[in-house]
């Protein structure tokens, strides 16, 4: 059986896939913080932390602000000291001399980082490989000091707090799970908020402005205060000796709001019915409230007027059958009526156009029928004082009017007022 060199193809397949292994395995190790062969070497500062650095690890992750800027490179112990070699980003190179340095955990596991603080630009940098400054070095408080600060009654409390919290907790794995799955939309919801709220910023500062006016006003009226705490608290001991109406009234709950749950549907059919008609009454609507305004002041007197109706009431049972016979009796009368009042309107719109004229005229009668004078016998006696205007046409006997003749003994209502001015 003869041999034959592999194709190039082969060949080419062989070499990509371990290249492609290479890199597979050189991004992991570099995604855990190892180093890269040949790599050169960064910006390396020096620092000593105490006790509290024992968990910290080499390509243990370096931190501003919660951004990782770099990794721990070594460890080393040095006296009571733990001496950790840090290796910075070169953007965030060189680390200013007053920045500080904190051992922090990520997890309660006590995996350790180191938490930096940015500096002050300007000031002096520490030199590529030099030591931070020991007092710039802060040591971390662990759980086992914040509770050996505690006196003995106030660990019993926090003891007793915990176990009411094991107690309240206990069978909420499925609630708490709930709201850990709705944190993320409540944390969105909530950004949404503040962004309205930051937008609103000259807005809220004079609302809490005015709130410390609003709590020095009540703060100036203490008694007034204490009577409302103490009306408060007369109003709950009243409420508290109701509880069985009280529970009465939550027990008819559910029944009244399926009722108004129901009655809700019918206002809303109602409403898409009504909607046309609103639409149309909308111009006059401005024009309501002033009709309404004094109906509100009409309603006294609307009550006095009903309270009196009520004799009218009783006795209009016995005259409103009375009443119906003489209005149809009169109904012949009323057809004679109607036609002479058809006869009247002219003359009674006649007579208002012309009332102040006709008023003139019976004054002018009793000022010409009321002159005396000497008679014959030389007793008084009457004379009807009469001017009458004496015209060409009749001295002449003219059939037509002369152009100068402008007498209209048909003047316009209150023609004879005018004769004063000419």
């Amino acid at each position: 059986m003869g041999t034959r060199p592999p194709a190039l193809s082969q060949i080419i397949i062989a070499v990509v896939f371990a290249l492609s292994v290479f890199g597979f395995t050189l991004f992991v190790w570099k995604s855990f913080g190892g180093t890269v062969p040949l790599e050169p070497k960064g910006y390396e500062v020096r620092m000593l932390f105490g006790r509290d650095a024992a968990q910290l690890t080499s390509n243990a992750s370096v931190r501003i602000a919660g951004v990782p800027v770099g990794r721990v490179v070594s460890t080393r112990p040095i006296g009571t000291k733990i001496e950790a070699t840090v290796d910075l980003q070169r953007r965030y190179a060189p680390l200013p001399s007053d920045a500080r340095a904190i051992i922090r955990s990520k997890t309660l596991l006590g995996e350790s980082f180191i938490e930096l603080t940015p500096g002050t630009r300007g000031t002096t940098p520490v030199a590529d490989g030099g030591l931070l400054p020991p007092g710039n070095i802060q040591a971390a408080e662990g759980l086992d000091d914040v509770l050996g600060s505690f006196d003995a009654p106030t660990r019993k409390a926090l003891k007793g707090f915990l176990q009411d919290v094991s107690v309240a907790l206990d069978g909420r794995s499925a609630d708490i799970s709930a709201v850990l799955g709705n944190a993320a939309p409540a944390a969105r919801d909530l950004r949404r908020v503040l962004t309205v709220v930051d937008a609103q910023r000259p807005a809220l500062r004079a609302l809490i402005r005015d709130s410390a006016t609003t709590l020095e006003t009540i703060a100036q009226r203490e008694a007034d205060v204490r009577e409302l705490v103490v009306a408060g608290d007369e109003v709950l001991d009243a409420t508290a000796q109701r509880t069985s109406q009280l529970t009465a009234t939550v027990k008819e709950l559910p029944g009244f709001l399926r009722e108004a749950r129901a009655f809700a549907g019918e206002v809303e059919g109602v409403s898409v019915d009504a909607a046309p008609s609103l639409r149309t009454l909308r111009p006059v609507a401005s024009r309501l409230k002033p009709g309404l305004e004094e109906a509100v002041l009409l309603g006294p007197t609307l009550e006095r007027v009903a309270r009196g109706l009520d004799p009218v009431i009783s006795q209009a049972r016995t005259g409103l059958p009375a009443l119906t016979s003489i209005v149809k009796a009169a109904g012949p009368l009323t057809d004679v009526l109607d036609s002479a009042g058809r006869d009247l309107v002219p003359v009674v719109q006649l007579l208002d156009a012309y009332k102040d004229d006709a008023v003139a005229a019976s004054a002018n009668i009793a000022a010409a029928t009321n002159y005396t004078t000497p008679g014959p016998d030389g007793k008084p006696m009457r004379a009807l004082r009469v001017l009458s205007p004496l015209w060409p046409e009749g001295l002449v006997g003219a059939e037509r009017r002369s152009p100068t003749n402008r007498y209209n003994p048909y003047h316009e209502p209150g023609g004879l007022g005018k004769m004063v001015t000419g």
